[in-house]
């Protein structure tokens, strides 16, 4: 069955949904996400405050829709890898996204997402179902399977290892101000400190 073709009703609602995210993402950016008012980012885009809530609940959930953006761009770039990627390779691959993405927002939008998840899109930014988190959960899995990976820690709980140490990279990177290349800091991390010996193990 094919996709429900859209209307121009369709698509205006789309459109105007993209430019309330796009006005509000760049008012963040040069305010901060404290600083910045429903009213203000309705102004500007030149809505009624009311018609704001029809596409998004709060202002938090600008956040939670920035990473929906970035979860489907993941997965379509996921849909493109070479399907004799190794489960190591996919890991690095997902981590790595993660440190391209950061340096496209830049650090100082990146600081403002950050605090507006820590205020309130946390439930959706830690949520396993994430691809990012699945794939790593996945790869780990299959990496255990066929014995490369000891089965000591389950997938599950190593994939939050992984995360972990993921946004950690992140999150310094915010705090030297976006001073120094997030993604070679990233491959460094996870080739030359956490998974050398399985690099070595799989080449």
């Amino acid at each position: 069955m094919g996709k429900k073709k859209l209307t121009s009703r369709d698509k205006q609602a789309q459109e105007t949904k993209k430019r309330i995210y796009d006005t509000a993402i760049q008012l963040i950016l040069e305010k901060g996400f404290d600083n910045v008012t429903l009213e203000e980012i309705s102004k500007e885009v030149g809505i009624a405050k009311g018609l704001f809530y029809h596409y998004y609940k709060s202002k938090a959930d600008l956040i939670v829709e920035s990473y929906k953006i970035v979860d489907d761009d993941f997965r379509k770039s996921l849909a493109d890898l070479d399907k004799n990627t190794s489960p190591l390779d996919k890991i690095f691959f997902t981590v790595f996204t993660m440190a391209k993405d950061a340096k496209m927002y830049k650090a100082d939008l990146l600081k403002q997402i950050y605090k507006g998840q820590l205020d309130s899109g946390t439930d959706f930014f830690i949520n396993k179902q994430r691809p990012f988190f699945k794939t790593i959960r996945d790869s780990v899995a299959e990496l255990q399977a066929n014995g490369i990976m000891k089965k000591d820690i389950k997938p599950d709980e190593y994939a939050s290892f992984i995360m972990t140490v993921a946004r950690g990279v992140l999150y310094d990177w915010c705090l030297h101000q976006g001073k120094y290349n997030v993604e070679a800091s990233m491959k460094k991390y996870f080739q030359k400190i956490i998974f050398p010996r399985l690099i070595k193990k799989t080449g």
